[in-house]
């Protein structure tokens, strides 16, 4: 708000701008008594004579299309500025309210009175009344911003706040001891399979049709996972209509319609469901947080993944069915601390390690990789 030495702050920049805002001239459509008409649209004149109940007894037009021009203030550069106004004060009234919750009243009126400077200045810049909301990054830049301080100090003070911004994973047990790192580590897979199925799927066309993963409050984004059989990502393909489902925590029961078991319940970590053309095909990854030798430091080439686990992958591909009683999983893997383990056709044990990430999001994406493939194409994940 106060800015920096080199740089006007917010309430500096409203006050300025409320004198000379950066204005264009824009024509826009109207239909006009033809009387009064002043600019009339030469290209689209011949409308006016087809157009219906439009003609007099003349059989002249009652109505002319007309492009008048107007000032607009609804531009690019006041986008921005309205942006960071906005990210500003809905910031300052968090601080505020976190202030009033810990019963710190200097800071609480130290607080109030910014908010108080920043809507005066607001007030004064009435003109933002008329701008919209912004459509596009706030990453180009133009011949007003690199002219005009004010706006140039706008839009490096709106890049400066966006990059402070916080995003914060809900999950009360990243305070708690290491005893719980098979559920921490459980939470990093899960993590790692969402970004490699969101960069995937924009690659190949995807559209983000619903997310559960976050939850938006007043100046706070939080993340939250696990949360038992609601889908964390819905993506389709707008050609082919094909539909991911990212699901942690997925429950697929006996004796139900769909999707199910036919013994036991089976609940894997991560359940990505690709439906195409009436079929589901369902990749698996259940992080595992322990190997066999149970020696987790370094990087042991002699250790392998527990026999329960790899029994657990089995159990999901023969167990879980789709409505007409076939095989619907296609692909089932753990991932755990040791080196990679193949079972025969879609059956692994894949290296995750939180020190390299970017293993793991490479043998993720190489296993859904086909599939997504096929069914942005031929809408039939069988065939992939």
């Amino acid at each position: 708000m106060k800015g920096t030495g080199s740089r006007a702050g917010l309430v500096s920049i409203l006050q300025l701008l409320s004198q000379r805002p950066y204005e264009v001239l824009r024509a826009h459509e109207r239909w006009t008594d033809r009387q009064r008409a002043r600019r009339i649209d030469a290209a689209r004149l011949v409308q006016s004579f087809s157009r219906p109940a439009n003609l007099d007894a003349d059989q002249l037009p009652i109505l002319v299309p007309e492009r008048p021009v107007e000032h607009s203030v609804d531009v690019y550069e006041n986008r921005l500025l309205k942006t960071f106004y906005d990210q500003v004060d809905m910031r300052l009234r968090a601080v505020i309210r976190a202030l009033e919750r810990q019963n710190a009243e200097t800071l609480t009126e130290a607080g109030q009175r910014l908010l108080h400077r920043l809507t005066a200045a607001r007030r004064t810049a009435g003109f933002l009344d008329d701008v919209s909301e912004i459509t596009e990054p706030p990453s180009r830049v133009t011949m007003v911003l690199l002219k005009r301080g004010e706006y140039r100090a706008a839009l490096e003070g709106l890049l400066e706040l966006r990059r402070r911004a916080l995003v914060q994973l809900h999950e009360p047990a990243i305070g708690a001891p290491l005893a719980n790192l098979p559920f921490l580590y459980q939470s990093w897979g899960v993590l790692e399979a969402v970004i490699v199925v969101l960069e995937l799927a924009g690659d190949l066309g995807y559209q983000v049709r619903k997310e559960s993963l976050s939850r938006r409050g007043p100046g706070e984004l939080w993340i939250q996972l696990l949360r038992d059989g609601d889908p964390a990502i819905v993506l389709t393909h707008p050609k082919t209509q094909a539909v991911a489902r990212l699901i942690p925590q997925r429950r697929y029961s006996a004796n139900v319609a769909g999707v199910h078991s036919v013994s036991f319940a089976q609940i894997p970590d991560i359940a990505l469901e690709l439906t195409a053309n009436g079929r589901t095909a369902i990749y698996i990854f259940d992080p595992k947080y322990k190997l066999q030798s149970e020696d987790l430091e370094g990087e042991d080439p002699h250790a392998r993944p527990k026999k329960i686990d790899i029994d657990a992958m089995h159990s999901y591909r023969d167990a879980i069915r789709s409505q007409d009683g076939a095989h619907a999983v296609k692909y089932a893997a753990i991932l755990y601390p040791g080196p990679d383990q193949a079972y025969g056709d879609g059956l692994a044990a894949i290296r995750a390690r939180p020190s390299d990430p970017q293993g793991l999001e490479h043998s993720i994406r190489a296993a859904l990789y086909p599939a997504f493939a096929w069914a942005a194409t031929s809408a039939d994940p069988e065939h992939a």
